[in-house]
């Protein structure tokens, strides 16, 4: 996960979007990436229709601030556009993915390029969100191990447990109320699977997030309690897509390896079948994050009918903090 290191928060302007009903939305995976010269970086976003009609988005490239033959082009489900605005209809529930490719082929000119998207919903133009994309050769900065990754164990008979383990800079190595689930007990029979932090002695958890911090980017070990339903099988699936980004992740026996021993980066899937196997080691190594931080400009995103202006002072009087 890519993080810019200029934020800026408006308290007002964030309820204010939280209360009003969208249509849409529109999430982008990465805003910020490196680029080299004489290659390409892709930002792909969902764009997605979660009202109960049909409706009409406009996406606009409002700003388009390259360095000297870079190239920028929109692409809406897998077609490509060379103008700056293109016109969709999605049908309820209808999703398509957004595609914005950088591109800097034919330059010998480094430095930042800054894309401003805008998607508004041409029925209703106060439904509106403004992402802005960052391609830089300049070096991308390590931060703290900051993401999230899904685990699915199924009994193989429709029955399925999410376990979601991470690391953020907002959490403790204890129970965060406002992040992390507990799991009941276990049951007295049948399927059941929940993550145990820390290892061997701690508490069940659905959802476990450690503290993210440059100081632990070493090996952490959850493990992964299975009891067995009838006819014994349990099914493990994750997304292994973004796993090589975020860190090493390992799942092994307890016994170190001779029966279960998977790279979790490589391989998506784990069947287990042995009831005698009740635990599974799952072992973390974070890698730090990166944080791009802007030398000189600010880039500030605008809402309809917001108009935020900022900038640094430093008070003669400092009672009046």
């Amino acid at each position: 996960m890519k993080i810019t290191g200029i934020i800026s928060t408006m308290l007002m302007g964030i309820l204010i979007s939280t209360i009003l009903a969208q249509s849409f939305t529109f999430i982008p995976n990465d805003t910020i990436a490196h680029v080299d010269l004489d290659s390409m970086v892709q930002y792909e976003s969902t764009l997605s229709n979660i009202s109960d009609s049909t409706i009409t988005t406009e996406i606009i490239r409002m700003v388009n601030d390259l360095p000297e033959d870079w190239e920028s082009i929109m692409c809406l489900g897998g077609l490509c556009y060379f103008q700056d605005t293109i016109i969709t209809t999605l049908e309820w529930e209808d999703t398509v993915i957004f595609q914005l490719d950088v591109l800097t082929y034919n330059s010998t000119s480094e430095g930042t390029g800054h894309i401003q998207i805008v998607v508004f919903n041409v029925n209703n133009p106060t439904e509106i969100v403004t992402v802005n994309f960052i391609a830089t050769t300049d070096s991308l900065n390590p931060g703290p191990p900051n993401f999230a990754t899904v685990i699915t164990a199924d009994d193989n008979a429709g029955v399925a447990v999410e376990l979601t383990l991470g690391f953020s800079p907002d959490a403790t190595d204890g129970y965060d109320p406002d992040i992390d689930m507990y799991a009941p007990p276990v049951p007295p029979g049948g399927f059941d699977v929940a993550l145990r932090w820390p290892s061997g002695t701690g508490d069940r958890f659905f959802t476990q997030i450690l503290n993210g911090s440059l100081d632990d980017t070493v090996e952490h070990i959850f493990d992964i309690q299975l009891q067995y339903p009838d006819p014994p099988v349990i099914n493990l699936i994750w997304d292994n897509t973004e796993l090589p980004d975020l860190g090493n992740f390992t799942l092994v026996d307890p016994w170190g390896g001779d029966s279960v021993n998977v790279d979790m980066t490589t391989q998506s899937s784990l069947q287990m079948t042995n009831t005698y196997l009740t635990i599974l080691l799952l072992k973390v190594t974070p890698f730090p994050s990166e944080i791009w931080i802007e030398p000189s400009s600010q880039v500030i995103s605008l809402t309809a009918g917001w108009n935020i202006f900022s900038t640094y002072f430093i008070p003669e009087d400092l009672d009046m903090l």
